[in-house]
């Protein structure tokens, strides 16, 4: 499970945070959830080509993502 205890809150979705995912869609695989761009970037690296970045919001327990259409300011 991922850590969002410092990741700013969804404006539109109290109950999930916003954020930077790394992630694979087929098969699903929520590599990890960043406070930043740069640092999904790095990440991404590491996961290997069939991972992508994209903003978004995931829920508190962090098993989750769904990708915004753009970056929002909290």
């Amino acid at each position: 499970m991922i850590d969002l205890a410092n990741f700013p809150r969804d404006p539109v979705n109290g109950d999930r945070v916003i954020g930077w995912a790394v992630y694979r869609f087929q098969p699903w695989h929520l590599f990890g959830f960043y406070t930043s761009e740069t640092e999904a970037r790095a990440v991404q690296k590491r996961a290997g080509p069939t991972y992508e970045v994209a903003f978004g919001s995931s829920t508190l327990t962090g098993d989750d993502f769904i990708k915004g259409s753009s970056e929002v300011s909290a």
